[in-house]
């Protein structure tokens, strides 16, 4: 994974984030934090979840414990 994938996954792993807040705590516009979550999902790295209104607020969480990228 690159630097940015692995700050992005530090600041995931604190906690569940929407897009748009980690886009904030990486000082990132949306668009780019919303690229890298769906590189890091495709990945295994991380679990989305589906937000009715828009993609911002879409949740973003580690694996459970103990869960491995495939």
């Amino acid at each position: 994974i690159s630097l940015p994938q692995y700050v992005a996954l530090d600041a995931i792993g604190r906690g569940p984030l929407t897009v748009s807040a980690l886009a904030d705590a990486m000082g990132v516009g949306v668009s780019s934090a919303t690229r890298m979550v769906q590189g890091l999902a495709r990945l295994g790295y991380v679990l989305t979840g589906a937000s009715p209104s828009d993609r911002r607020g879409e949740p973003v969480a580690p694996p459970p414990a103990g869960g491995r990228p495939p």
